[in-house]
């Protein structure tokens, strides 16, 4: 018995990544213990048996393109004005197919009480708003969301300051940031078909994209200094299982009293992939009492045994960071949200190279909560340099702490209250 008239039905809407899949899941995954509730995910073909084997019910886009979507996000070079705004049209020539999609599996009786869709599925929310859904927004990276009056994001990682003329900076760049977001819209509108009438902002300022009802904020209030969030917006914590497990003949590399390093740039960066492993090399010549893990975020080489670079030095094509992290003593990384926050949970201090996205506003945050040390110019000399200052550095006092807080936020029940809201029940 369930306590309800009904199950309660719940589509959760992602992209195929692991650093938007990952965290939304592991959000969600209690409800799958809960009788209450019926939760299928909607995502690409590419993660389709890892989300079936978590529990979850599947229902994969575009089985007869599987890596439509992955091979619009993993570019080949660094973002720049150009390769955006083409990533951007091919999502919208995207955006009818998945609207199309969803419109008739919800016509054909299997339409949910309630979505929660990642923060840049934008099509659930705007097929939600039709059929009259109540939607939740869930955001692993909340620096995205459009600052209305401090220091804006995307503009390569701007640290606020006080003063006229800093104010006066910070305005224009939240004017260029929404003139470029307006600009990039009305050129690809038609490609929208029904849907040319969306509006990026509402009536009252905020963004179309992100949900009117509830936003969930997968991160810590913490390390943030903006105060211009929707007033939906909760913070939940940042947790993300990789669900993937380290294969047992793996644990033996890291059985050492050498001190452990990870180097990675996650999933998208392939451009830097080939630059991580020759710092790596640097590194461990002159780190002979270190030893170096490189994994280079290809989960479909989980099973691979590693390449031993040197003697120092391992090349694995992909290592699931919540087996390996508590084994870890510093980390090398690109400020991507799951990588960032997982070090912060893990007490690990980080030597970080933003390279793209959100990755500077990230990487800006870690700096001023000082858990972790930035490389900006990212030039072997700096990189060689600040990994002396990581290593030699005793007093991580303000990582600890934050590594402490990170453990008090209570996702599950947030989640409980929010779905309880909107549905107008008492969970």
């Amino acid at each position: 018995m369930t306590g309800l008239e009904k199950v309660i039905k719940i589509d959760v809407i992602s992209v195929p990544f692991s650093g938007h899949l990952l965290p939304t899941l592991t959000l969600v995954k209690p409800l799958l213990a809960d009788p209450r509730f019926q939760i299928r995910v909607i995502t690409g073909c590419q993660k389709k048996e890892l989300v079936e084997e978590i529990g979850f019910d599947c229902l994969a886009l575009f089985p007869e393109r599987p890596t439509v979507m992955e091979d619009i996000a993993n570019t080949p070079q660094q973002s720049n004005p150009l390769i955006t705004y083409q990533q951007f049209r091919a999502n919208s020539r995207l955006i009818p197919e998945v609207i199309d999609e969803l419109n008739r599996i919800w016509q054909e009786g299997s339409k949910p009480d309630l979505v929660i869709a990642d923060f840049v599925a934008s099509p659930a929310g705007m097929i939600s708003d039709r059929f009259g859904i109540p939607w939740i927004t869930t955001i692993p990276s909340p620096v995205a969301i459009e600052c209305r009056t401090t220091t804006p994001t995307y503009l390569g990682g701007w640290k606020p300051h006080q003063g006229v003329l800093y104010k006066f900076r910070d305005a224009l760049g939240r004017q260029a940031i929404r003139c470029g977001k307006k600009m990039a819209f009305a050129l690809v509108r038609k490609s929208l078909g029904d849907y040319q009438d969306f509006k990026l902002y509402r009536e009252d300022g905020t963004e179309a994209i992100y949900s009117p009802y509830s936003i969930l904020a997968l991160g810590m209030k913490e390390l943030e200094f903006r105060d211009d969030f929707p007033k939906h917006l909760r913070w939940v914590g940042y947790k993300c299982l990789s669900f993937d497990r380290l294969p047992a003949d793996h644990e033996s590399y890291f059985e050492t009293d050498k001190k452990r390093v990870l180097v990675t740039c996650g999933t998208h960066l392939k451009w830097e992939k080939e630059r991580m492993v020759e710092r790596a090399k640097k590194l461990s010549q002159l780190y002979p009492d270190y030893l170096f893990y490189v994994t280079l975020g290809e989960a479909s080489g989980l099973g691979n045994v590693p390449k031993r670079l040197a003697e120092n030095l391992l090349l694995f094509d992909y290592l699931p960071y919540t087996d390996i992290l508590d084994k870890i003593d510093f980390a090398i990384h690109h400020a991507g949200t799951g990588i960032m926050m997982a070090c912060i949970e893990h007490e690990i201090p980080s030597l970080i190279l933003p390279q793209d996205y959100d990755q500077f506003d990230n990487a800006v945050r870690a700096e001023l909560a000082q858990v972790g040390l930035v490389a900006r110019r990212k030039t072997d000399a700096e990189v060689l340099r600040i990994f002396k200052e990581l290593t030699n550095r005793t007093d991580w006092s303000q990582l600890k702490i934050l590594a402490q807080k990170s453990k008090e936020y209570q996702p599950t029940e947030i989640l409980y209250q929010e779905l309880g809201r909107l549905l107008k029940l008492d969970l």
